[in-house]
């Protein structure tokens, strides 16, 4: 459900629409109606299995070049080399199963540290629920410090501030409001009457209904459109133009040699070694170490970036990020922490410093003030 709609609409005219009440909230009969009508607060899970990861190991124009000489190495009676073509194979893809099953194991584990519960108005009292309970047209209770559990029209609020840099990239605090809008806006940095999932508050207290979950959020839109977009690497398509090189190679070579020997041995030509000798030549010609040096160079760097706390999550994507030549980054929030920091005290009247640190620290506690940048480094 598009967010634009509500910012021109009233509260109350808001919650009506949505078949709730502004201060008793939803019942238990609503509660199910529209579940069934907007669906629960859960995004598509996008877990990859241990399978998958491995199958996709194999998908390579590379590897099937490989396998192809393996056999034709056996069927030839060379079984050291098919061995050997074959072990290479195995740790080619065992590296780039590692690696990236390790890198799922780390993202599913960082899910779980995500904020679960919600504090909800229901039939007119307040209840603590978890976030995949929720529905459209509940009335969510917010405070500092709270991760905003699905898209939601303000209904009132204090001093109310959220950080949007999660959705944004702006690290600046957004103050926000609870009054409609004269018109319709269809732009997050405009909204300022409506709070986005996955965004935290960082000051005051405030009251809204949810007017969208799960895909239908804002933060469930991109979460869908980054999940279902597939790029294929600058490695992935280099390996894929050097293998299909090598493959037409092969056969222009095995066409070449099994021409060639027939119009210079007319009647002589033994058709069967003919195509043995040919076949043997063209899968000389292919590297088999040069996918196991790739994926050797590639899984150094992700151990590099590991080192340094980087989740790797496609082996590929280090050749992409050692390609770049401008990276272009927001300063504040992203190469700076924005936050200030005291590091020293000068003062006449001790006394009156302390005090005052006491006061900033008590907002900061009581989360009246906590967006104050000064505040917060005092405490």
């Amino acid at each position: 459900m598009r967010f634009s709609k509500f910012t021109a609409l009233t509260p109350e005219k808001t919650t009506f629409l949505l078949g709730s009440d502004i201060t008793r909230g939803l019942t238990q009969k609503q509660v199910d109606f529209n579940l069934s009508k907007y669906g629960a607060n859960t995004l598509r899970d996008n877990t990859v299995s241990w399978v998958q990861i491995l199958l996709k190991q194999v998908q390579s124009s590379f590897i099937y070049l490989l396998l192809f000489a393996a056999l034709i190495s056996l069927v030839l009676g060379e079984k050291t080399d098919a061995f050997f073509i074959i072990i290479f194979v195995f740790i080619n893809c065992g590296l780039g199963f590692f690696h990236e099953y390790r890198s799922e194991k780390t993202i599913q584990l960082l899910r779980k540290f995500v904020a679960a519960e919600a504090h909800v108005i229901r039939g007119g009292v307040l209840k603590t629920l978890d976030t995949k309970e929720l529905v459209v047209g509940d009335i969510v209770v917010l405070e500092a410090g709270d991760l905003v559990p699905a898209d939601i029209r303000l209904i009132s609020l204090t001093d109310f501030a959220v950080d949007e840099s999660a959705l944004s990239g702006e690290s600046v605090t957004v103050r926000k409001r609870n009054a409609a809008l004269k018109k319709n806006v269809g732009h997050i940095f405009l909204a300022e009457n409506i709070l986005f999932s996955g965004t935290h508050v960082v000051s005051g207290q405030a009251r809204g209904v949810v007017i969208a979950v799960g895909k239908e959020t804002q933060m469930g839109r991109i979460s869908n459109l980054a999940t279902s977009t597939i790029s294929e690497g600058t490695f992935e398509k280099e390996l894929r133009k050097l293998s299909g090189f090598i493959l037409k190679l092969v056969f222009s070579t095995l066409l070449l040699v099994f021409v060639l020997n027939i119009f210079v041995k007319p009647g002589g030509a033994d058709l069967i070694k003919l195509s043995l000798f040919s076949i043997a030549l063209a899968v000389s010609v292919i590297p088999e170490a040069l996918p196991v040096v790739a994926t050797f160079a590639l899984s150094a760097g992700a151990l590099n970036l590991a080192k340094k706390q980087v989740v790797v999550k496609r082996l590929a994507a280090i050749e992409d990020l050692g390609s770049i030549e401008v990276l272009c980054s927001d300063k504040t929030g992203t190469l700076t922490e924005n936050k200030l920091e005291v590091r020293e005290v000068l003062s006449a009247d001790m006394g009156k410093t302390l005090f005052y640190g006491g006061i900033c620290s008590s907002d900061i506690v009581d989360k009246k003030n906590a967006n104050n940048s000064f505040d917060l480094a005092i405490h």
